[in-house]
This record gives structure tokens, sequence and C-alpha cells, in this order.
């Protein structure tokens, strides 16, 4: 049975929170040799998947993109 890209990346976050683009990319080219282009916010939106162009990361869901920059404004508030 052939897997899409897609279903290869929707796999991966299951396991993960949030991965770089870049780094997605490499792990889609060197483990499964696929090469998806550079895709934008609506390619990972139509995975269910939060794009952050400014820190260039995918997230599972826009709240946990919400939470992390939560967590990232409350420890630099303390410092």
């Amino acid at each position: 049975e052939r897997v899409s890209s897609k279903q290869i990346i929707k796999s991966l976050f299951q396991k993960e929170g949030s991965i770089d683009r870049t780094e997605l990319l490499d792990i889609l080219d060197s483990d499964y040799n696929i090469d998806i282009g550079n895709p934008g916010a609506s390619y990972f939106a139509e995975l269910g998947l939060y794009f952050c162009a400014i820190n260039n990361t995918i997230y599972k869901s826009k709240e946990l993109y919400n939470e992390e920059l939560t967590n990232y404004l409350n420890s630099t508030e303390e410092k």
C-alpha cells in the first residue's frame, strides 16, 4: 500500500508537538526520499497543523503554538 507524504507528515506529528520546517524537510528527504518543495502555511493547514513563519516551525495545533508562546513570554518576563 502506498503512503502519501501527507500521511507521513501527520504520523510524525503524532509523536512530536512541533518540528522546525527545515528539519521536517530534511527528515522527509533523508528518511523517506520525499521532496515536497518549500510549502507554506496553507499546505500544513490542510493537514490540521499550524505553521508559524516567524520561527519557521510547524506545530501540532494552534493551541500548542499559543501555549509555547505564552510559556516563552512568561519566562522572559521573569528575567
